[in-house]
């Protein structure tokens, strides 16, 4: 049977809605002038995701990398001997620390310094975390069309463990000296896959001895279990770390699984803070 409608809203309205030209701002905010607009098929901008902040996801703000040239800030403690920016060095927005990140020095960048202070600014070409804000779907007109009735499928319910059961089923493997079993597989089949992990986001304390920690940070559970070493070098965060050490955040960004600690390391892609109900 055959049903004429009027308007479709499906997960494609998303879709439909971010056709046509975009303002890019470096914070999910418009705040001064865009660094650039471009249409959405512009092959120097990725594929965008919702914000992770509700709120502003609501708005209709979403996030995406484009790859451009801009000027940056870099703080002096940060530049080596070379006098050039150290790997793994923040280069932010403006000059402070609290300033949001806009991306990190790896070696291969191309960085040209401009001026030199307390704060160094330098001129880098690479990809971006950008911000724009998609237009509402009754923003956007959509033909009257015909379409097929579609066909119901019956899925197969799916039964999944909770974050207890599989911490528990961790923790034992762990105590048996064995990592999580993967079937013969070298990778769990969702190891480096993005990821969502939520628990209490803290610093490493630095040992002594033969076993080092394998990250600066860490994830612990509600019972101060670890959930695993947390991998900041890809981090892309609106503000400073010294908001989210000592709390409660969800991190999104995938995990893969070391063997020698017998431990999840997981590479943080963005952070945000868990809210309170």
């Amino acid at each position: 049977m055959r049903l004429p409608i009027l308007l479709i809203f499906s997960t494609m309205t998303s879709s439909i809605a971010l056709l046509g030209q975009v303002d890019l701002y470096l914070e999910p905010q418009i705040n001064g002038d865009p660094i650039a607009t471009v249409p959405m098929t512009n092959s120097n901008l990725s594929e965008s995701s919702p914000v992770l902040d509700s709120v502003a996801a609501a708005e209709g703000w979403r996030w995406a990398e484009y790859n451009t040239t801009l000027v940056g800030y870099i703080p002096d403690r940060k530049i080596g001997k070379d006098l050039f920016p150290v790997d793994g060095a923040f280069i932010h927005l403006r000059a402070s620390d609290e300033s949001p990140v806009l991306t990190t020095v790896n070696t291969g960048d191309e960085i040209e310094i401009l001026d030199t202070g307390a704060w160094w600014t330098v001129e880098f070409s690479k990809p971006i975390p950008v911000y724009f804000q998609a237009p509402s779907a009754t923003q956007v007109a959509i033909e009257p069309v015909e379409v097929m009735e579609p066909t119901i499928v019956e899925e197969t319910p799916v039964t999944t463990a909770g974050d207890d059961d599989l911490m528990s089923i961790l923790d034992a493997n762990i105590e048996a000296g064995e990592g999580p079993s993967f079937e013969n597989n070298t990778r769990s089949p969702a190891e480096g896959l993005s990821q969502q992990f939520e628990g209490f986001f803290d610093k490493t304390k630095q040992r002594l001895g033969f076993i080092q920690p394998k990250a600066d940070f860490k994830l612990l559970d509600n019972q101060d279990r670890m959930i695993g070493w947390v991998d900041i070098r890809g981090l892309i965060l609106p503000g400073s770390l010294e908001t989210y050490t000592q709390k409660r955040v969800i991190i999104n960004g995938s995990k893969t699984y070391d063997k020698s600690s017998k431990t999840w390391i997981i590479h943080a892609r963005n952070m945000r803070l868990k809210s309170e109900q």
